[in-house]
């Protein structure tokens, strides 16, 4: 092959350009390892044998590398993001304000700095937030719910005054109506007096009966207190005109506690301060005409309805109670014929069967043995629950002669466990009572001499039996 001078130049020229990058390399390197390994310092003399060669210090330690300073990297004004700074929501922590139906509090309760309203807490049910703080609602004069404003007959219902002057009672100068509302009371001469000690005639002049030809108690006991004080525990009311009502006895407040009643106190409802335990209502007077047994019979009843007061609902669980009303001692318990029923049940020929002795009816009778048994006297606070003995409860069979037989016998611990005990106790209760009388007159009626003088028998008579009945440890209209 033949070979011309133009590839050999060109062989020649490439030889040459490997050289020259060789060499580059080569002093690069030379270059950077000179710098890695430090220099050996020169030892100027031969040591002598024994010496020992001290160098320089830090002779064969690495050159610390040179410090590099980065510069800031240059950044335009349009790439810098410019910091969030928060707001206040408010401005001084602990403020309160309300907010819906409840309020929230001014604090910090997020990550950053600045103050914010915390959640609403919720006002309960019946008050409403004012001035960041949950109070009661009331009424537009301030009275609280569901309770009589200091401006009768004014009651707060749902948050609204309206009248119920049956419950919140009238001004001194109004009497109540029938619709809850308040009238101008236009007192008449001689409408309420006196004609013996304790005894009133009252006047009807349209408004003390009821639609029916009931009494109207609440009315009638008002139109009484406009005229006397309130010092009677009891009131008896004895119409001289016909009515639907059977004797009854009604409460006016309870605060004894252990005889199956709860504790109340209606006494405004009736125009008395706080006075009066209850009140009793008869037929029509001239009922009681007929001969001196009616007196005693109704001055028997007077007593039944007066103990009614404390008498009788307890033990219906242990059968002491007659149905269906459940206000009586049942009719087979011997209680020696209480006021409050039941019978006397006496062995005479002492062979477990027992007979009935018949009823008391004469003054002199009744006085004698128609007493409050030791159960009522417990109940009514007149002895202490260790002088009740066991109740006997006796049962009939009528074949092939009537008589009676010991059923069931439960003591006074048994009724104490189911009612708790009577408070207050027979030491601490009251034995001492008032009882006025009121002979109620119709609309333009006159008392008659006959009705007078019943309601003074009765007036006479009570006080008498009251004390017989209750073994003399209970009295009425004592010192008046």
């Amino acid at each position: 092959m033949k070979i011309t001078f133009q590839d050999r130049g060109q062989s020649l020229i490439g030889i040459i350009i490997v050289l020259i990058v060789v060499s580059l390399i080569s002093g690069g390197l030379y270059y950077y390892l000179s710098k890695q390994i430090p220099e050996v310092p020169e030892i100027t003399g031969k040591p002598t044998e024994g010496e020992i060669v001290k160098l320089e210090k830090d002779a064969f330690l690495p050159e610390e590398p040179e410090e590099i300073v980065l510069l800031p990297e240059e950044v335009s004004p349009e790439e810098i993001e410019p910091e969030i700074v928060c707001q206040n929501e408010c401005f001084l922590a602990g403020t309160k304000e309300c907010y819906g139906n409840g309020y929230r509090v001014c604090g910090s309760y997020d990550t950053d700095s600045c103050l914010e309203w915390s959640l609403v807490a919720i006002c309960s049910l019946n008050t409403t937030c004012q001035n960041g703080a949950c109070i009661q609602r009331t009424c537009s004069d301030g009275t609280p719910d569901m309770q009589c404003s200091v401006t009768k007959p004014l009651y707060c219902q749902n948050f609204k005054l309206v009248d119920v002057c049956m419950t919140c009672d009238c001004p001194d100068d109004m009497e109540c109506q029938q619709n809850n509302s308040c009238t101008k009371m236009e007192l008449q001469e001689n409408e309420v007096f006196l004609i013996a000690p304790n005894v009133f005639v009252v006047k009807d002049y349209g408004t003390l009966r009821e639609s029916d030809g009931t009494v109207d108690r609440r009315t009638t006991l008002k139109k009484f207190y406009q005229y006397e004080s309130d010092v009677y525990d009891f009131i008896s009311i004895y119409p001289q005109f016909e009515t639907q009502t059977d004797a009854i006895h009604d409460y006016a407040q309870n605060f004894t506690e252990g005889i199956g009643h709860y504790l109340f106190n209606r006494t405004k409802e009736y125009g008395s301060k706080g006075k009066l335990l209850g009140m009793n209502v008869f037929k029509e007077i001239d009922y009681y005409f007929d001969d001196l047994n009616m007196v005693t019979w109704a001055t028997g009843t007077l007593v039944h309805e007066t103990g009614h007061q404390w008498l009788a609902r307890v033990g219906k669980e242990l059968g002491l109670l007659e149905p269906p009303g459940w206000f009586h001692w049942h009719g087979d318990l011997n209680l020696h014929w209480d006021p409050m029923f039941g019978k006397d049940f006496v062995d005479l020929d002492n062979d477990g069967k027992y007979d009935v002795l018949p009823p008391p009816y004469s003054l002199d009778e009744v006085i004698k043995r128609k007493k409050f048994s030791s159960l009522s006297q417990y109940l009514m606070g007149l002895i202490p629950s260790k002088n009740v003995p066991p109740i006997e409860i006796f049962e009939y069979h009528d074949w092939p002669l009537g008589y009676f037989t010991l059923k069931d016998v439960v003591s006074i611990e048994e009724i104490i466990a189911l009612e708790g005990n009577r408070i207050p106790t027979s030491i601490e209760s009251q034995k001492s009572f008032r009882m006025a009388f009121i002979l109620l007159i119709e609309n333009g009626g006159e008392a008659t001499e006959e009705s007078k003088k019943m309601i003074k028998e009765i007036a006479e008579s009570f006080p008498v039996m009251w004390l017989h009945a209750t073994d003399g440890r209970s009295i009425m209209n004592a010192d008046f």
